[in-house]
């Protein structure tokens, strides 16, 4: 997955900020959200993204894929994540 050409990605303390130019509008992830979107973009896919949040947070691996389908779907609808 990719981000829309439009649109970048500033980290923060509390996890990321998401703008997209072409809109005007900005969108906050927090830290698991930005723990999941890190791993897409890089070389992991949605496996990958689930078992990050579950070693990280310790949650459970059916809530963490929920997780990333929700973020995934939420990002997409606003067409701020592309499939690559």
């Amino acid at each position: 997955m990719r981000l829309r050409e439009a649109v970048s990605l500033v980290a923060t303390d509390d996890g990321a900020v998401l703008l997209d130019q072409d809109a005007g509008r900005y969108w906050q992830v927090n830290r698991t959200g930005f723990l999941v979107l890190s791993t897409l973009l890089g070389e992991g896919d949605r496996d990958d993204a689930v078992e990050a949040l579950v070693c990280r947070f310790g949650v459970g691996a059916e809530h963490a894929r929920n997780d990333v389908s929700g973020l995934v779907a939420q990002l997409t609808a606003a067409r701020l994540l592309v499939a690559s």
